[in-house]
């Protein structure tokens, strides 16, 4: 009975030859449910993508970072262009996905 592991649900048809004994005749695999399809998805959603925000938890060396996070953040919402375009790259991020090196680890004086 190599064909199944732990945690395998299957049926199993045959007879009992002992008490402690069963003789596998047939193994009754489990038949997949239906899959739901998936929605169709609106074409022309971007992903944003950004990294080496370096945060460091200082307000004077993150200064320059939120200045730029908070114009990035504005641009996102359509805060900063006089025309709202509904075809501009901004309008169309869905996702917005925060990478590495985003938070600096400063030197710790006196250890």
């Amino acid at each position: 009975m190599d064909e199944v592991a732990t945690g395998c649900t299957v049926g199993l048809y045959g007879s009992q030859v002992k008490s402690d004994v069963f003789n596998v005749e047939k193994i009754i695999w489990p038949t997949p449910c239906p899959q739901r399809p998936w929605p169709t998805a609106k074409t022309g959603g971007v992903v944003a993508f950004i990294s080496g925000l370096e945060l460091t938890g200082d307000a004077v060396n993150d200064t320059a970072v939120t200045t730029s996070f908070e114009l990035m953040s504005r641009w996102l919402n359509n805060e900063i262009s006089v025309e709202v375009d509904p075809s501009s790259l901004s309008s169309r991020v869905e996702r917005l996905i925060v990478l590495g090196d985003s938070i600096a680890v400063g030197q710790v004086k006196g250890i």
